[in-house]
């Protein structure tokens, strides 16, 4: 969906070096597709939010991710009472998430931002606290700043 040159995004997917990561039209993770190998990683059956918010001590997820029309480089998720703005930047190993707006309707209390959790088939290490799922061949980390990299 990205590029290293900043290009505008096609729906629907974000490329992280050999990692494909797909997008629904609500935001939601359909895919982690090893480009080498075309093999997807995403757990069978499931679909997650990429982003989402606890407000009012409940999980928000969003109904809608949009290029937002400002910096065609940032998704706009929304829900019913957040829009959380990310910006993508894809490079040839890796792509950075950041969080670059958060807007919540009058009176709304947000306490925490989540990514994910991703259910992956990868299973032979899990990292805890790093983020990080090892298969045979194919290794996807997540950092806490939000780079996600398949490194194998």
């Amino acid at each position: 969906m990205y590029a290293a040159t900043g290009e505008a995004p096609r729906a629907g997917r974000i490329t992280a070096g050999f990692l494909s990561l797909g997008l629904s039209g609500s935001g939601r993770v359909t895919s982690l597709v090893d480009l080498r190998s075309d093999t997807d990683h995403l757990a069978a059956g499931r679909s997650v939010p990429l982003v989402s918010v606890v407000a009012d001590g409940r999980q928000e997820v969003p109904a809608e991710v949009k290029v937002s029309p400002r910096d065609r480089r940032v998704l706009a998720f929304t829900g019913e009472k957040v829009t959380v703005e990310v910006k993508v930047v894809s490079f040839p190993t890796h792509a950075t998430l950041e969080v670059v707006g958060l807007t919540a309707a009058p009176g709304v209390d947000v306490q925490t931002l989540l990514w994910g959790p991703l259910p992956t088939t990868l299973t032979k290490t899990i990292g805890e606290t790093a983020g990080v799922v090892v298969g045979d061949d194919f290794v996807v980390g997540v950092a806490s700043c939000c780079r996600f990299a398949a490194l194998k």
